[in-house]
C-alpha cells in the first residue's frame, strides 16, 4: 500500500464519532483537564498534496466540534495578512490570495486553496467574532527565500505617520537605505557572504531606523498591536537576515501571539 492510499484511508474513518482518526482526536482532547488553545500539527515533510488532505480534516474537526478559532500555518506573516482579509471578511479575490498570501510555494498546493475556500465559506455564515482567523508565523527572512525589509518598514512607518504625525526618520530616507530590492532578496548570499548586502553600512543604519520605529511602536500598545508587531519584527529581521542573524524566537511568540483558540 503507498502512502498516499494509506493516509487517505486513515482520512476515511475521520467523520466525528467514528471509529478512526477522529474519534482518537476527539478522545484525547476530551481526556484534558481543560481544552488546549494552542494545538500543533506537524507533517512529515512540506508540499505532499496527501498529508495536507489529512489536515484539513483535522482543522475542519477542531473548528466545527472543538471551537477553535484560529488557523496559524508555517508560511509569511505579513503575505498571510492578505489570506486573513479574504477569509475573515471577503476582501481580495482567491487567485490573487493565493499567488500573493503565502510563502514558500504553499499558495500552489490545490489544499491549501481548498482550506482558504472553506473558512471563507465558513465564515460567510458567522458574526465577526465567530469567525475562523488565518495567521502565518514564519517571518519573511528565511533562507534563500528573504524578502527585502521595504514593504514591512513601510507599512510601519505608514501607520505610526497617520497616528502619531512626527516619526523619528523620514520615509525618503528609509527607501534610499533600503535601495534596490534585489540585494536583499538575492539567494546567492545564503551561501556566499560576499553576495549579502548585510554586512553593508547602509544596511547598518537601516537596522538602527528599525529599532527607533520599534521604539515608538512599543510605546503604542492598542488593539492593532499584533499586526503592527510583525511588521516590527518582520522589517528588523529583514534588515538583519543578511548579516547571517537567527531569530527563531520570534517565530515562538508569533504562534503563541494567535492563542484563541488555535491549530
Amino acid at each position: 500500500m503507498s502512502v498516499s492510499s494509506a493516509v487517505r484511508g486513515a482520512g476515511a474513518l475521520f467523520a466525528h464519532g467514528g471509529a478512526g482518526l477522529g474519534e482518537a482526536l476527539d478522545a484525547f482532547l476530551a481526556s484534558r483537564p481543560r481544552p488546549p488553545r494552542l494545538l500543533g500539527l506537524g507533517e512529515p515533510t512540506h508540499g505532499v498534496e496527501v498529508f495536507c488532505e489529512l489536515r484539513n480534516m483535522v482543522l475542519r474537526n477542531l473548528v466545527e466540534v472543538w471551537g477553535f478559532r484560529s488557523v496559524v500555518m508555517e508560511s509569511d506573516c505579513l503575505a498571510g495578512l492578505a489570506v486573513d482579509d479574504y477569509v475573515a471578511s471577503g476582501g481580495g479575490n482567491l487567485n490573487e490570495v493565493m499567488d500573493t498570501g503565502f510563502s514558500h510555494g504553499f499558495g500552489d498546493l490545490a489544499t491549501n486553496r481548498e482550506l482558504v475556500r472553506w473558512l471563507r465559506e465558513y465564515n460567510a455564515e458567522r458574526d465577526a467574532q465567530e469567525r475562523v482567523r488565518f495567521h502565518g508565523f514564519d517571518a519573511p527572512m528565511e533562507m534563500t527565500g528573504a524578502s527585502s525589509p521595504r514593504a514591512a518598514l513601510s507599512g510601519l512607518h505608514g501607520y505610526l505617520s497617520e497616528h502619531l504625525g512626527s516619526v523619528p526618520h523620514a520615509w525618503e530616507r528609509i527607501d534610499a537605505l533600503a535601495g534596490e530590492d534585489g540585494v536583499w532578496t538575492e539567494p546567492g548570499a545564503m551561501f556566499d557572504p560576499g553576495r549579502s548586502v548585510g554586512a553593508s553600512e547602509r544596511a547598518r543604519e537601516l537596522r538602527v531606523v528599525a529599532d527607533d520605529l520599534a521604539a515608538v511602536l512599543s510605546l503604542r500598545r492598542r488593539v492593532w498591536w499584533r499586526r503592527r508587531r510583525g511588521r516590527r519584527s518582520s522589517g528588523r529581521g529583514c534588515s538583519r537576515e543578511r548579516l547571517g542573524a537567527c531569530w527563531d524566537t520570534t517565530r515562538s511568540w508569533r504562534v503563541w501571539g494567535t492563542r484563541t483558540r488555535s491549530a
